[in-house]
């Protein structure tokens, strides 16, 4: 006969690659995994992030009546060898934040991709997709925008605590104590009826 036990673990991968103009490629990842030891009574996490070579934006120039389209691909994982249970909660996130401009008026766009194994039963997601961001300056002058890309994975692990084992619970008491109980609080009363007539 065996025995096998597994220990908690968490998984999280955020990939983002894509295309901006004509020749400027990037290729970004985290990837980050916790091994919880269960006989260990610590929680333990991990988290990691990246931006494009380094950098949070990154800037360019358009000349005039000109498109620049943007082409990415994200993936996402997150996993858990084991669903939730009474003695551990585990947690598994990944982001994408994208910022860029639309236009040379400042006009900005805001997008933001995430996927997370929380409270859910589930022990593994997984999604991918393709997105196209498109800065346009249809003026007659020379025109700068920017894009800013973050990608960013974390996983924790809590051990979580056994209430009712933190405080001891109120004993019930025996038959006998509890009629000695009442014959006791039937004395205090009788003995606080003469006080009063007195």
């Amino acid at each position: 006969m065996g025995v096998t036990a597994q220990t908690p673990s968490v998984q999280a991968m955020a990939r983002m690659s894509g295309q901006l103009g004509a020749g400027s490629t990037f290729n970004i990842a985290t990837r980050g995994s916790i091994l919880n030891d269960a006989s260990v009574q610590e929680s333990r996490s991990f988290q990691a992030g990246a931006s494009p070579a380094g950098q949070s934006d990154r800037w360019y120039e358009v000349t005039p009546y000109t498109k620049v389209i943007f082409s990415g691909f994200l993936d996402m994982d997150v996993r858990r060898n084991l669903p939730n249970t009474d003695k551990f909660l585990q947690i598994a996130r990944t982001r994408m934040v994208v910022e860029h401009s639309l236009s040379p008026n400042n006009e900005v766009a805001y997008l933001e991709y995430g996927l997370e194994l929380v409270y859910e039963p589930d022990t593994h997601k997984s999604w991918s997709g393709r997105e196209t961001f498109v800065y346009e300056n249809a003026s007659g002058r020379p025109g700068s925008g920017y894009i800013s890309i973050q990608v960013g994975s974390e996983g924790e692990i809590f051990r979580r605590l056994n209430v009712g084992s933190s405080a001891p619970a109120a004993p019930v008491p025996e038959p006998a104590s509890a009629a000695l109980m009442l014959c006791g609080l039937g004395v205090v009363a009788g003995v606080a009826r003469r006080a009063r007539r007195r």
